[in-house]
């Protein structure tokens, strides 16, 4: 397939997505901050904090950020590609690349499909073993109620109440749980571990390496000016304004780019979007194009969303209408 965002015309808007380049507005208060290993140490110690680990499948953590307090009893989630699938009676299992986790689902799990329909379990099944018998392995998203205690580290046990097929868990894996101190353990109990290794996170039974210079350890923070909550935010996009730098979602939610917008911006994925010109071009093309990201409500009434980051992709194929030539 043919490159969507060609390096002229359709990359004019890329400083509007461009993280932090001192130009524009930026966010509100900073979300996030780096901290040290012995600060994350301290804060397991301080009692049960909630997790966004994401890694890749050789079990090395990118990225391991302490979320806010308040996420504590919301849903905890697993996002990783499935390599094999089992059924049983009224229920069954699908198989991750992420360390060969198993996921069991059951009569009462919901299932939806990539666009947010929802589908049967006979269904989702179907799906899911049709693109593994084509040699694909569906990216899906794994979700569960959070334990009133995080589960111990050895058991490996995820029954999902909710399972949807999701493109954007194709690529690197990602994990939010509950965790304390019991989770955390030191490098010495791998067999063979990474060189920089700084410690192990034990979860559902693996052994996630923290590693100095690979591994980015953040805290979320609210900053000095009060509290403020990100929220998610996803939808088919129905308008575009490059040059007030927003997107306008189809339930008319504005989603404002700023300076410090983080852009999900992966080369390898021609039905990715790097610019808001490359946007615009595409619904000028008849193409459907969905935003999907978190950010800040600068405004309930209009609705609008600062977002923190974000991945604009093309629904619908794109050797059907090229974008450019």
């Amino acid at each position: 397939m043919r490159n969507l965002v060609q390096p002229a015309a359709l990359l004019a808007s890329a400083a509007a997505l461009a993280c932090g380049d001192g130009t524009g507005p930026s966010l509100p208060p900073q979300f996030s901050r780096e901290i040290s290993f012995a600060e994350f140490e301290q804060a397991v110690t301080q009692g049960t904090i909630r997790l966004e680990i994401e890694l890749e499948d050789d079990l090395v953590a990118s990225e391991v950020e302490i979320k806010q307090a308040d996420e504590l009893e919301e849903e905890e989630e697993l996002e990783s590609r499935v390599t094999a699938i089992e059924t049983t009676a009224g229920g069954g299992s699908i198989t991750l690349a992420l360390g060969g986790l198993q996921v069991e689902f059951t009569a009462a799990t919901k299932f939806e499909a990539e666009n947010d329909n929802d589908l049967t379990l006979e269904e989702f099944v179907a799906r899911v073993e049709a693109a593994l018998a084509a040699g694909e392995e569906p990216g899906v998203e794994a979700e569960r109620p959070a334990p009133d205690t995080p589960q111990d580290p050895d058991d490996a046990t995820f029954v999902a109440t909710e399972l949807k097929l999701d493109d954007e868990s194709e690529d690197d894996a990602e994990i939010e749980l509950n965790v304390d101190d019991d989770n955390v353990a030191e490098c010495s109990t791998l067999t063979v571990a990474p060189a920089g290794c700084l410690g192990v996170l034990r979860v559902l039974g693996l052994s996630i390496a923290i590693v100095d210079g690979v591994t980015e350890l953040e805290a979320e923070d609210d900053g000095d000016e009060g509290e403020v909550d990100d929220v998610d935010f996803e939808g088919l996009v129905s308008a575009v304004d490059v040059e007030e730098g927003t997107l306008t979602l189809a339930d008319g939610t504005l989603i404002r780019i700023v300076s410090d917008t983080e852009l999900d911006d992966d080369s390898g994925d021609d039905k990715q979007l790097k610019s808001l010109a490359a946007v615009a071009e595409a619904l000028a093309q008849g193409h459907q194009v969905e935003a999907d990201g978190k950010g800040v409500v600068e405004s309930t009434s209009p609705r609008v969303i600062v977002a923190i980051e974000i991945k604009l992709e093309l629904e619908d194929d794109p050797d059907d209408a090229p974008v450019a030539s």
